[in-house]
């Protein structure tokens, strides 16, 4: 079984983390049934911070990425998981700050979640050392070993997290290295063909003209003796021959050009994104492979920071000829992502346009559009 094969599905994780919360709620609400009363307002409260922890925890695990965090949710969870462990007065309690822990640890950084530790911990430390026990001694060491389990589970989220971006990544690379040999031989061939053209025009040509040409002067030289016919005949097949060869040659050229739109398709399908939308016009081929490179390059950057930024959203991709320009049309509805100084990727695809007298254009007004245009 290959690592990739191994990996758990996020459904799994999920329901892992909900049967988690199912036995630490129903434990939770048992015993804070016997310790306060079966009819009890803090069994009730306890009842309903659970279920407010567990709404709160499907909903943000269906938060789509490139959307603000909704901070409120996270304090919300804390709040819930604090107040069972108030009225609650068993450790086990403390379970649901674990999975808070691992909560934070997918959607921030590593060092914001190391520093949220204490944070985490003082629900704990209080119930413990004012509210149980009023031992600190005790509710410093309970919470200390707490806060090990709250540390582990951000470390092992965020390895998984790492280890997805990681896997993503080489994906995406891979795509693209595909998409450049395939670019790649596809000039190759229309450098070839561009090459057979020329052999057949310059040589095999000028030589059925200077054969027409002397056939001509045959012809004329025999006029009515026998074999005029024949030279007449002759000199019909090599005009036939040359406008043939003419022919050929003028369908070699013309159907020489890039389809870049074939290429785009093979990059978009073997990219690590799977709401992708292209729409490709039959206009979009070009000669030059310099231009070609340039709109998969646009592409190729487009979907590179879907991937990281937004891979939850769809992304929509058209490929049209608009008069004299061939334009790249990308849009993502609901990335609400301000528009920040230029990156390196940014600024190496304007860089790529203006080489060849293009234009870059990006708005967040309607969600992410990008519109990219190079001149035919």
């Amino acid at each position: 079984m290959t690592q990739q094969e191994s990996r758990l599905n996020p459904k799994t994780e999920f329901f892992a983390g909900f049967i988690t919360w199912a036995l630490v709620s129903g434990f939770a609400v048992y015993f804070g049934g016997v310790f306060h009363g079966f009819l009890s307002w803090q069994l009730l409260l306890v009842s309903l911070c659970a279920l407010v922890f567990i709404l709160l925890f499907t909903g943000l695990e269906k938060w789509e990425r490139g959307r603000e965090l909704p901070y409120v949710a996270y304090v919300s969870q804390w709040l819930c998981a604090a107040i069972i462990l108030m009225l609650v007065p068993f450790y086990f309690t403390a379970i649901l700050l674990v999975i808070l822990a691992a909560e934070l640890a997918a959607r921030l950084r590593l060092g914001v979640c190391i520093a949220l530790l204490p944070v985490l911990a003082l629900p704990l430390w209080f119930a413990i050392a004012i509210v149980w026990e009023n031992n600190w001694g005790s509710a410093f060491a309970t919470t200390l070993l707490f806060s090990t389990f709250n540390l582990f589970a951000m470390l092992m989220m965020h390895r998984a997290i790492s280890e997805e971006n990681a896997r993503r990544d080489l994906a995406a690379v891979h795509a693209q290295l595909l998409t450049n040999q395939n670019l790649l031989l596809a000039a190759t061939q229309q450098t070839e063909r561009l090459n057979i053209a020329r052999e057949l025009h310059d040589v095999l040509g000028h030589h059925l003209t200077a054969l027409s040409l002397q056939l001509q002067i045959a012809e004329r030289k025999v006029g009515d003796k026998p074999g005029g016919q024949a030279v007449n005949q002759a000199q019909q097949l090599a005009k036939q021959l040359l406008s043939d060869v003419r022919q050929v040659v003028s369908d070699i050229r013309d159907n020489g050009a890039l389809d870049v739109g074939v290429l785009a398709h093979e990059l978009c399908d073997n990219f690590p994104l799977k709401r992708i939308t292209l729409t490709v016009e039959p206009e979009v081929q070009t000669d030059s492979v310099a231009k070609a490179e340039t709109l998969l390059a646009v592409i190729r950057e487009v979907l590179t920071n879907a991937a990281r930024h937004s891979p939850d959203h769809p992304l929509t991709i058209v490929m049209r000829r608009s008069g004299s320009w061939f334009e790249v049309y990308t849009h993502q509805p609901g990335v609400k992502l301000p528009l920040l100084p230029e990156g390196n990727g940014l600024r190496g695809m304007r860089e790529r346009l203006e080489e060849q007298g293009g234009e870059l254009y990006l708005s967040t007004e309607k969600g992410l559009e990008l519109s990219a245009k190079v001149p035919v």
